[in-house]
């Protein structure tokens, strides 16, 4: 769903469709998270399910190719079954409100070889910047938030960044479906 040039990400925020808006991320150590943050996936699929509203999974170029290796298809069946199209963007279709590739478990099918996107959870720009949005985004919705490693700032950083540097690969426009 666009909006004035913005879209939702998988767990409903608002994320930033046009490649040169995201902003990089903290550039200072005076940063909220400046002694880190502990994250661990859990694999419970929580980031995978959306009850507010449709959200997407941007696909970024290699990464349609790179999947259906792994599930044992080519490239042609996996967008033909897996990839729709959003505002000209290739996306993983919905399964009403979670992820195609959420499996009846409630984990993700894929896991090893799931899209940048959600490779990046939960240190998304939308997340990040305030301490509020990661408790009310983040804290209070994934089990494994506050759990396990212990991400430095500066590796919080660094994964910010890779994402803005990889929206500029984003897959589109063009048709999908």
């Amino acid at each position: 769903m666009r909006t004035e040039g913005r879209m939702k990400g998988r767990a409903g925020t608002t994320a930033s469709a046009d490649p040169g808006a995201a902003d990089p991320g903290p550039r200072s150590r005076s940063v909220w998270f400046r002694d880190g943050l502990r994250f661990s996936c859990v694999k419970c699929g929580a980031c995978c399910r959306d009850d507010d509203e449709e959200s997407f999974v941007f696909l970024y170029e290699g990464e349609p190719r790179r999947m259906a290796k792994a599930l044992g298809l080519d490239e042609g069946e996996f967008l033909r079954k897996y990839v729709a199209g959003v505002d000209g963007f290739a996306t993983l279709r919905n399964s009403g409100k979670e992820c195609i590739l959420l499996s009846p478990g409630g984990t993700c099918s894929l896991y090893g070889a799931r899209p940048l996107q959600c490779r990046a959870w939960p240190f998304w720009p939308e997340y990040i910047k305030k301490r509020s949005l990661w408790q009310s985004s983040v804290a209070c919705k994934c089990p494994g938030a506050g759990r396990g490693r212990l991400h430095t700032a500066s590796k919080i950083t660094a994964i910010l960044q890779h994402q803005h540097e990889a929206r500029l690969m984003l897959i589109g426009p063009g048709p999908f479906i």
